[in-house]
């Protein structure tokens, strides 16, 4: 995955998405180039035991 912080030192992963074990990570993307000093993070989850 690609830093997400595009500030003084670029390339740092300071924002995450926190997944609980009850569920199953799918996808994940980040982007939003130029937007902000932060990129965004995706991510397309599925529960395990509905």
């Amino acid at each position: 995955m690609d830093g997400t912080w595009q500030g003084a030192v670029p390339g740092v992963r300071i924002d995450h998405v926190l997944v609980d074990p009850s569920w199953e990570v799918l996808s994940y993307q980040t982007g939003g180039n130029g937007l902000s000093d932060h990129r965004f993070v995706a991510a397309e989850l599925r529960v395990l035991n509905p």
